[in-house]
């Protein structure tokens, strides 16, 4: 390398740290210069009775501002539609191949610990009223079960490829036809009445759950089928 390429090179490392310095200055100043802001806080305090919860964060999520977990439920719904689209295609590329692994122990383990997951889930639902907890992460640990019965070379019910495809829109279709009714009878999107609004979250709650461990679950792998 030339003197002159060396130069060069020099003179644009100066440029990009000068550059990189001022942003960060100037990101600084204007975190330092912004006004204290309590957010939503005492809004949501003063509505809280009004949620059908006592988690601030569950009444934020499924009520205040339930539009954006509704959008949140139909991302993860087209996630899913695009995988198995892809998974389906006739490709050697896409194709998946699996192996089936032989462990006892991990099989007896399996079985033994899955009704304790299955309890996990449910608490988690129902903690979500009041405390850390809810849907999304009910319907993650459910769908981690799913994931382990299959490594474990469970064979799944037969049932659960008739209920799947149900199962993965649930959530999205519960939570858009409670919206449709709602506005149906004059009210504003996911306004819930506030003597129902309890029975109204639980309900889209236990869709969600069931729909993001289908969801979850199909975007590991092909756990409903033999291998």
């Amino acid at each position: 390398m030339s003197e002159k390429d060396i130069n060069s090179h020099l003179i644009k490392r100066i440029f990009l740290g000068i550059l990189t310095t001022g942003l960060f200055l100037i990101m600084l100043a204007v975190i330092i210069k912004l006004p204290e802001n309590e957010g939503l806080e005492e809004i949501i305090r003063g509505n809280i009775d009004k949620s059908g919860v006592s988690n601030k964060v569950t009444a934020v999520l499924l009520n205040f501002r339930g539009y954006d977990t509704l959008i949140e439920v139909g991302v993860l719904l087209l996630a899913v539609a695009g995988v198995l689209s892809i998974r389906t295609a006739d490709t050697e590329i896409i194709r998946y191949q699996s192996v089936k692994p032989v462990d006892a122990v991990l099989s007896a383990f399996s079985r033994l610990i899955a009704p304790l997951i299955f309890l996990v889930s449910c608490y988690l639902l129902f903690a979500g009223a009041y405390a850390p907890g809810g849907a999304f992460q009910a319907g993650s640990v459910l769908a981690a079960l799913f994931v382990l019965l299959r490594l474990s070379d469970m064979p799944p019910p037969r049932w659960i490829n008739v209920i799947t495809a149900g199962m993965i829109a649930s959530g999205f279709l519960v939570f858009l036809a409670i919206a449709g009714v709602l506005m149906a009878t004059g009210v504003n999107l996911l306004q819930y009445p506030s003597e129902y609004a309890g029975s109204i979250i639980f309900f889209i709650e236990t869709a969600i759950m069931a729909s993001t461990a289908f969801i979850f679950a199909e975007l590991f792998s092909e756990w409903r089928h033999n291998r």
